[in-house]
């Protein structure tokens, strides 16, 4: 298979009639409901015999020279890359389709899901048994007292995953209801009740025969950097020896900043040290309350990754990915937050607006513009099978454990098709 991007005047009867394929084939893997209405600039995952790999552009270089380097016909780089002449930038990638596919990866894939709204459909999750190998249950959400109260439902959900034979992990955090909560954090990470915590993470895991926790302390006090490291240490001390899992999910920082707001708290060394997975959480560049940019721009994950190589083994690693995006209203105004779009319905809203979709090529991230009916201007940034492709990517090169997704999304087919051809993923495994 490979990416093409969609031009002016393409019909999906033209795009199979060229690739020698039904149609129905490319409305499948990319949930397309009306064949009659394709938009320009979307990616198409094309279901033929081959596989993509990519190249990083040299100064110099040109569609037409890599295509000659590559060994592929120019028009195919040309419709997997819409690039107008002269735009290529040195570093960033383009999709090279190839004719054989490529040799798959073994990884691991946890995906997050928000129990308390209802976001865990058990019988889509229990078909997707082969595309998944953990589940993080958020939130458990501890008080001052370090007692947990783990999310109504829970203990359902946790006995019906590991029916369908997948890893149930409590995501336990310092979320107070409103925000992450640094005085929660610090109170929970401190003696006497550190003790107490623990000993409750633990106590509610057995309770629910989880594989295990990801503890997710997000907007803690920098100088709280030992009291977490102590209270981390303290906690795999009383898993491990259960035969429990212990993840923790990390602010993304490309060099270690102790003294900055919700990152100087995290020491990458140590909790790398300690952890058995370390989910980094490369996503949030654009965010609800910023301004308009990719979510999870591939540039700046790499370099989050390639930091947190420096000092922990990439087989601990989960890449953070996010499966949304934003949709802002422009111009800002004080207070107001963007919303919320998955990668499907933001190309919806695109057919919808009747406006072409745009690529960032060094951000490797689709982006697009409309006007809505009270001619108020919009910014909408999300993933497609290009971006999620570059993140696929990152995996591969640097050998990490595999993708963490926030959250799971079964409608966004293109994600899954492209985890199948590039990834086999490992089973969820039981301690003795």
């Amino acid at each position: 298979m490979y990416i093409y991007t969609v031009r002016p005047g393409d019909t999906l009867y033209q795009v199979a009639l060229r690739n020698g394929i039904d149609p129905q084939a490319i409305l499948a893997v990319n949930s397309i409901a009306d064949p009659n209405r394709l938009v320009p600039g979307e990616a198409l995952i094309i279901p033929v015999a081959g596989g993509m790999t990519t190249h990083t552009v040299r100064p110099g270089e040109s569609l037409w020279s890599i295509a000659q380097s590559e060994g592929v016909p120019p028009e195919r780089l040309q419709a997997a890359n819409p690039i107008p002449p002269g735009a290529l930038l040195p570093g960033e990638e383009v999709v090279v389709p190839t004719v054989t596919p490529p040799a798959r990866q073994s990884v691991e894939v946890n995906a997050y899901v928000v129990v308390a709204v209802g976001e865990l459909d058990l019988p889509m999750v229990t078909r997707m048994v082969n595309d998944l190998t953990y589940i993080s249950l958020f939130d458990y959400r501890y008080d001052a007292a370090g007692v947990i109260t783990p999310p109504p439902g829970s203990a359902a959900a946790a006995a019906a995953l590991r029916r369908a034979g997948l890893g149930p992990l409590a995501v336990i955090t310092d979320f107070d209801g409103t925000n992450f909560s640094p005085d929660l954090a610090r109170a929970v990470m401190s003696d006497p009740v550190r003790t107490r915590a623990v000993s409750n993470a633990l106590s509610v895991s057995q309770a629910q025969n989880l594989a295990g926790v990801l503890v997710d302390f997000e907007n803690m006090y920098p100088a709280d950097r030992p009291q977490y490291n102590t209270f981390i240490r303290t906690l795999t001390g009383q898993l491990r020896p259960a035969g429990l899992l212990l993840a923790l999910a990390v602010a993304p920082k490309a060099s270690d900043m102790p003294d900055q707001p919700w990152i100087g708290a995290f020491d990458y060394q140590t909790l790398g040290s300690l952890a058995d997975r370390v989910n980094l959480m490369t996503y949030e560049w654009g965010w609800v309350g910023g301004p308009p940019r990719a979510v999870a721009p591939v540039n700046l994950v790499e370099q989050v990754v390639l930091y947190a190589l420096k000092l922990m083994p990439p087989e601990k690693i989960w890449l953070g990915i996010p499966l949304y995006g934003y949709d802002w209203p422009l111009p800002r105004r004080e207070g107001e937050l963007a919303a919320r779009v998955s990668p499907q319905g933001a190309r919806n809203l695109a057919v919808e607006r009747g406006v072409d979709i745009r690529y960032d090529g060094l951000a490797q991230s689709p982006w697009f513009r409309y006007t809505d009916e009270t001619g108020r201007d919009h910014e909408v940034w999300f993933e497609d099978a290009r971006s999620i492709l570059a993140k696929f990517n990152l995996i591969r090169r640097y050998g990490l454990r595999g993708p963490s997704y926030w959250t799971l999304d079964t409608g966004f087919t293109q994600n899954w098709v492209l985890q199948r051809q590039y990834f086999d993923v490992r089973r969820f495994a039981p301690a003795a």
